[in-house]
């Protein structure tokens, strides 16, 4: 049962970098409660003197699966799909769809998705106000008598956005392969002068992956771009561009490829000084389910 409230506050580290004894990653680490969210668990880094936690990890080196158990920003009843646990003594049942992914020896994953908010059902304002509350436990956390299995209680903070996002950006931030991605740019907040006050049809994406072989991908060269009907970006008013697209359709392949990481410029449809696009990249890893 879930009987002691420890309230640990946990590391955040970035995507590949890894705090020393940190017990939980939050990937992205600024996290936005409007899009998706990964946490990774290590049991390695809880408190082996708890007898409860030694439980849960002989559990884990047994091969048994592990679930995460939520109840904060909001906790679903029961009877919902993402109930904690189901039937009569739930805590030794928990919901299979809140298994989570083992990504090494004593280290586990959960996304939250599409989503933070929309597996929540709730919205951003209750979750930069409750935080996000959980532990981990297996399937048969014990309780009702015997001893429990399961971690600490784990919290990773949701905070409000200090500043603006740059005038262009991604969604999902953590896309899969199969995943549409959305870019949008509100050329209206543009500081570069070299591309404010963009034509509804002066507006293109440069796209690039690279695939786990190291082989870089694109559909178009980078000066080859304006040239490319399938890149331009679409004009939907107020200075604002977007452009939704598939990974795997926008770069065509011809046999399946495996995409390890990706690049998105914004520039304009005519590259003459070497200036005309947003100062910045948009590029990151491609996540796992």
């Amino acid at each position: 049962m879930k009987t002691l409230r420890h309230s640990a506050l946990v590391s955040l580290c970035a995507l590949g970098s890894f705090a020393l004894r940190a017990q939980v990653t939050a990937i992205p680490e600024k996290i936005d409660p409007n899009d998706s969210l990964v946490i990774e668990v290590d049991l390695n880094a809880l408190d082996q003197s708890q007898e409860y936690v030694q439980n849960l990890t002989a559990d884990a080196d047994a091969g048994l699966d592990i679930y995460i158990w939520t109840w904060r920003p909001k906790e679903h009843p029961a009877g919902h799909p993402f109930e904690n646990g189901q039937g009569t003594t739930p805590w030794k049942n928990s919901n299979e769809l809140l298994k989570m992914t083992k990504i090494a020896e004593r280290k586990y994953r959960y996304t939250f998705k599409p989503t933070l908010i929309a597996w929540y059902e709730t919205d951003a304002a209750t979750a930069y106000a409750n935080d996000l509350f959980f532990l981990v436990k297996p399937k048969d956390g014990g309780g009702y008598g015997s001893p429990d299995r399961k971690s600490d209680d784990l919290s990773v903070p949701i905070d409000p956005p200090a500043t603006d996002r740059l005038p262009a950006w991604k969604f999902p931030a953590l896309p899969q392969q199969n995943d549409a991605i959305v870019v949008t740019y509100e050329n209206f907040r543009e500081d570069s002068v070299y591309m404010q006050n963009l034509a509804p049809d002066d507006c293109y994406l440069y796209v690039e992956c690279t695939d786990t072989a190291g082989v870089v991908h694109r559909p178009s060269a980078y000066l080859q771009v304006g040239n490319n009907p399938d890149l331009q970006m679409d004009y939907i008013g107020g200075g604002v561009f977007q452009k939704m697209f598939f990974l795997e359709e926008i770069f065509n392949f011809s046999t399946p490829v495996s995409i390890k990481s990706y690049k998105f410029i914004v520039r304009r449809k005519d590259f003459a000084f070497g200036e005309e696009r947003v100062p910045y990249d948009i590029a990151g890893e491609v996540g796992c389910p």
